[in-house]
């Protein structure tokens, strides 16, 4: 029998805890911007090299022809710098201000995903991003939050935490956290490459390599179709190596239960 919450919940007879329903929303939303912005198939349409200040002014005066573009932005740093930003990638506006969503990299390898503004105006030539509004916000010793976020009306640089939607409790310390991934296989890979006929459990043993991807062997075997499925789904997962680049060789189990499709017009 199946469980009575899911089934009312499907059937639209109750409703789903509002705090759980946004935080999970907001989750699938940060997730499709990692999808975007932290993938090596993300290619800016323009770069731009803004100067140790995060100004435009005598670094590109061209940036106008960047407005809505997808844009890769490097900013140069000096040790005079008081902005903590290092690169973004995202949207931009006139002048090549980030606009919109975008990942912006911090100096001391942190990171903000999500949604930006930015300081720019005609008077005052800041074009660096700021984080403001739904995001992650990852730190470099591997723990994140999401959260939402107001940049500061006054002073440099700054942001204040309007709401913590959720927290993760592991750190780059914790030789036993998840692995962070980037992108793992999706249901149309599993449809594409698991064997039409077969069921068992495959468990591969794995490690991170440097390129962000894994190397896996086969360390329970089920059938060699299934093995061999199994191998080519863990092709398919790429590290997040923000997250783990301290984590370089880190060996690890992946399992994969595979069950026969159902047969058409069941």
């Amino acid at each position: 029998m199946k469980p009575i919450v899911p089934r009312l919940l499907a059937a639209g007879l109750m409703a789903a805890p509002a705090g759980a329903l946004a935080q999970s929303v907001e989750d699938l939303q940060i997730r499709a911007w990692r999808e975007t912005y932290e993938t090596g198939a993300w290619r800016p349409e323009a770069n731009s090299v803004l100067n140790a200040n995060g100004n435009r002014y005598g670094v590109n005066l061209g940036c106008t022809a960047f407005s809505g573009k997808s844009v890769g932005i490097v900013i140069e740093r000096s040790q005079k710098s008081r902005h903590p930003v290092s690169a973004y990638r995202g949207q931009a506006g006139p002048y090549c201000a980030p606009r919109g969503v975008g990942l912006i990299e911090f100096a001391d390898g942190s990171r903000w995903l999500g949604e930006v503004a930015n300081r720019f105006n005609h008077w005052n030539l800041h074009s660096l991003p700021y984080p403001n509004g739904l995001g992650e916000l990852r730190k470099a010793d591997g723990s994140s939050q999401i959260l939402r976020v107001k940049d500061k009306d006054k002073g440099p640089y700054g942001w204040d935490v309007v709401q913590v939607v959720s927290a993760s409790a592991t750190t780059a310390g914790d030789p036993n956290r998840p692995v962070a991934w980037l992108t793992r296989p999706a249901p149309a890979d599993w449809a594409r490459l698991q064997p039409a006929t077969g069921a068992g459990r495959v468990v591969l043993s794995c490690a991170i390599a440097a390129s962000g991807g894994i190397r896996c062997d086969t360390a329970e075997s089920a059938t060699p179709e299934l093995d061999a499925a199994a191998l080519a789904l863990s092709g398919l997962y790429k590290v997040d190596m923000t997250a783990e680049k301290d984590r370089v060789g880190y060996s690890f189990k992946l399992p994969f239960r595979f069950t026969p499709p159902a047969p058409d017009g069941s």
